[in-house]
């Protein structure tokens, strides 16, 4: 499983400093890869879909993009998340990054 995520758009939003998070799953510690695989999961992250309603000028956006066994999906999602699976998964990538 590839990650790939980004978050765009806040009132301290600075373009150069955002740079995206890449994450090989199967590189991680085995646990932590299940963990983030079971959140995978539970948000069902491939039946959401692609776009979240409208965003404000000054709410964070991410964009996540997970592959998985050729199965590709990319989500954007804005602040406020008001999935909590997908609040989680949000959250551990942000502290990842």
């Amino acid at each position: 499983m590839h990650i790939r995520f980004k978050v765009e758009g806040g009132l301290a939003y600075f373009p150069g400093l955002a740079a995206p998070l890449t994450l090989d799953v199967e590189s991680l510690p085995s646990q932590e890869a299940k963990t983030v695989k079971e959140m995978v999961q539970a948000a069902h992250f491939f039946q959401q879909p692609s776009q979240a309603a409208p965003r404000g000028a000054d709410l964070q956006t991410y964009i996540l993009s997970i592959e998985d066994h050729g199965q590709e999906h990319t989500v954007q999602l804005c602040d406020p998340i008001t999935d909590a699976k997908l609040q989680a998964l949000v959250d551990y990538l942000r502290f990842k990054r």
